[in-house]
């Protein structure tokens, strides 16, 4: 097996009116008026700073908002949010000078939205595109997935991108089994050839499906150690993997067969990344973090499957009936 690892508001006003189009908030310009009378016309120099979804933001959640940033107070009128074929709730924080929209009920799943802000004679514009639609966790039976060492992009540690394409050719299988529990994550992997025990990695959480969060758990398999470990992905429409990443600390000491004599502390300190203590306080842990660039197709299981699928698994125990206070 091998690494991969790696997802308030003071609303003082609210916008549209009942006579808006879906998903837009308007304000008409009303000249304000001096003491003697004479039409004043409101200052207006209000900038957007920030914006959430950045532009061209993949996989954004359902519920989501759009937080627009802005560099002072908004006027109470003349400006406008419209975002198409959405519609949506507009609420402005005059304290923290944001503008937010929240779709209602949510965003359309697996599609482009695009929005428009226009304020003080400037117009901002922003797109994303969304996630899919909700799935049945238990759709996942009989699939898996296999992430191959080359699917894999490596932000740390940095020796990861050179010395892991050296090792011999290395695949990691994940797959969805219930447990007691809940739903639970496997993996398993393969090493030139060679089966390394599958390792229930914790129950997931689908509290943003389509997407799924494991972990913080412990993953040991032959001469690896992952601390920590955390699990995110995503499925599209077809089930197949669209995002994955993982996040862990590498204990070094397990993978010493590797480089025999050499401490992979010290390898990697000439890369500018010295290990960190472990849980035990032994400076031996590296922090590996991964993500996927480019999706991986679902499979079902079979029969023929190669011969690690026979590598034997822990069962999970069914879940009996409640038992009865005597």
């Amino acid at each position: 097996m091998r690494f991969f690892f790696l997802f308030a508001l003071f609303a003082c006003s609210t916008q549209p009116s009942s006579d808006d189009a879906p998903g837009s908030a308007d304000t008409s310009d009303v000249d304000d008026t001096s003491a003697d009378g004479a039409a004043v016309e409101p200052a207006c120099s209000v900038r957007v700073t920030t914006m959430s979804p950045h532009a061209d933001a993949g996989q954004v959640a359902p519920n989501e908002p759009i937080l627009i940033g802005l560099d002072g107070p908004l006027p109470a009128d003349g400006w406008t949010l419209e975002v198409e074929d959405v519609e949506g709730r507009v609420t402005v924080d005059g304290i923290a000078h944001t503008v937010r929209f929240d779709p209602t009920p949510s965003w359309p799943a697996d599609a482009e939205v695009r929005w428009r802000f226009d304020a003080c004679g400037e117009r901002t514009e922003g797109r994303f595109s969304t996630l899919g639609g909700v799935i049945a966790p238990s759709d996942l039976g009989g699939l898996h997935w296999e992430i191959e060492a080359s699917h894999l992009a490596w932000g740390a540690p940095a020796i990861a991108s050179v010395f892991l394409p050296l090792l011999p050719e290395w695949s990691v299988d994940l797959r969805f089994e219930p447990g007691t529990d809940g739903q639970h994550l496997w993996v398993q992997g393969v090493v030139d050839g060679t089966c390394y025990a599958a390792a229930d990695v914790g129950r997931v959480d689908w509290a943003t499906n389509p997407s799924f969060a494991v972990g913080p758990a412990e993953v040991r398999s032959g001469d690896l150690l992952l601390i920590q470990a955390m699990m995110l992905g995503t499925f599209d429409e077809d089930l197949d993997l669209r995002a994955f990443g993982l996040s862990a600390l590498l204990d070094t000491r397990m993978l010493g067969g590797l480089l025999p004599g050499v401490s992979l502390c010290e390898v990697t300190e000439q890369f500018g990344e010295p290990c960190q203590p472990c849980p035990d306080g032994i400076d031996a842990c590296l922090l590996a973090l991964a993500t996927l660039d480019e999706a991986v197709d679902a499979d079902e299981v079979t029969d023929s499957e190669p011969a690690c699928d026979e590598v034997q698994r822990r069962p999970a125990a069914p879940e009996g009936p409640p038992t009865e206070a005597p």
